[in-house]
């Protein structure tokens, strides 16, 4: 088990099933307010699936967020 941990604006909690999907990106209002395509967190999860893996999060608005990658022992 790892996890990967950031101080940034976290995620609100409607919106962390959806950051998984391929091409989603988080938005505020009409507006994309960050860079990138979308695409790392889904590429992430495929590879944490292919594995028997599991990726979980926890996460607060304006606190930050925290991915727990656990990968069994084979």
């Amino acid at each position: 088990m790892f996890s990967v941990l950031d101080n940034g604006i976290g995620i609100a909690k409607d919106q962390q099933r959806d950051i998984f999907k391929k091409f989603y990106r988080i938005r505020e209002g009409n507006i994309h307010n960050t860079t990138g395509l979308g695409i790392g967190l889904y590429q992430v999860q495929q590879i944490v699936e292919s594995l028997n893996g599991q990726i979980n999060i926890n996460s607060k608005p304006q606190k930050g967020t925290t991915f727990i990658i656990t990968i069994p022992y084979v």
